[in-house]
């Protein structure tokens, strides 16, 4: 019997000796908790990547209309529609992130109710900062796209 599954058993007032099921149901929920943990570790990634992604690429949409401004006419117009393009990008990837983050949220509640059991840890009433955090930054993201598409129609059209 491994240091873990004894530190377990006893926890839950089992002998380590005695109680065969109680090492067994220690050992599976170890492995069910390494399963959420790898869970948690993809959702987070994936959630940082999406913000990184959509954030570089709303910039680099947003910067176009500044670029090159020595074009003829027209095409000089169709500028513009690369900071709606923007808008429209942080708009559906807010949305993506929404479901992403409650995903999140699931995940690291489940680990959080493992650890408590497990090992006592995670008291504290469950906050989901990261989730508010990623939220309030996505919505300043898309203001400040919106605050670019009026500038850069402004700068375009002077």
């Amino acid at each position: 019997m491994n240091v873990s599954t004894t530190k377990i058993a006893k926890q839950h007032g089992h002998k380590a000796s005695e109680n065969k099921p109680a090492q067994k149901q220690a050992v599976l929920l170890n492995e069910e908790a390494g399963r959420i943990w790898d869970e948690y570790k993809y959702r987070h990634q994936h959630c940082w990547s999406t913000v990184f992604k959509l954030t570089s690429a709303a910039v680099l949409l947003g910067v176009v209309p500044y670029v090159e401004t020595r074009l003829s006419g027209l095409f000089r117009y169709w500028l513009i529609s690369t900071p709606l393009l923007a808008i429209a990008l942080v708009v559906f990837g807010r949305l993506r992130m929404r479901r992403e983050l409650f995903l999140l949220d699931q995940v690291k509640s489940r680990y959080r109710d493992h650890q408590k059991q497990l090992y006592g840890w995670h008291n504290e009433p469950q906050t989901n900062g990261f989730t508010r955090d990623v939220r309030i930054y996505l919505t300043i993201l898309l203001v400040l796209a919106v605050v670019n598409s009026f500038v850069a129609s402004i700068y375009l059209l002077r």
